[in-house]
């Protein structure tokens, strides 16, 4: 087990180390690379269906910056999701587009990926 905490400590700091930090303002501009967004407001968490949650950054849907996605399969280690409405975040990891809606989002798989800062 302490290999295994030794390994996921120095995934996640090369990870980190490979990151761009960018504004939240900034997100569509970085799809494709893992950034790393610091103070970015949470203004909204919305169940979407039974198997995602979506979190909208600086702005109310549809005109967020970006969102933070949660799917079914990383509920358990987010059960407290709802915590992060209406706080300032630091959050990373790969910024993506949801093609359909044309929609920056970083899809959360790790609670190592986000961070409260107020």
């Amino acid at each position: 087990m302490k290999i295994f905490q030794i390994i996921f400590f120095l995934f996640l700091t090369n990870v980190a180390l490979s990151q761009v930090e960018i504004r939240s303002e900034d997100a569509k501009k970085h799809i494709g690379e893992k950034v790393l967004v610091k103070n970015a407001k949470v203004m909204g968490v919305f169940d979407k269906s039974p198997k995602i949650i979506v979190l909208n950054v600086n702005k109310d849907f549809p005109d967020q910056d970006f969102q933070i996605v949660i799917f079914q399969n990383d509920f358990e280690k987010f059960k407290d999701y709802k915590k992060f409405e209406g706080k300032t975040v630091n959050i990373m990891g790969e910024m993506k587009l949801y093609e359909k809606y044309k929609q920056a989002q970083i899809i959360l798989k790790e609670v190592e990926q986000i961070d409260i800062v107020e």
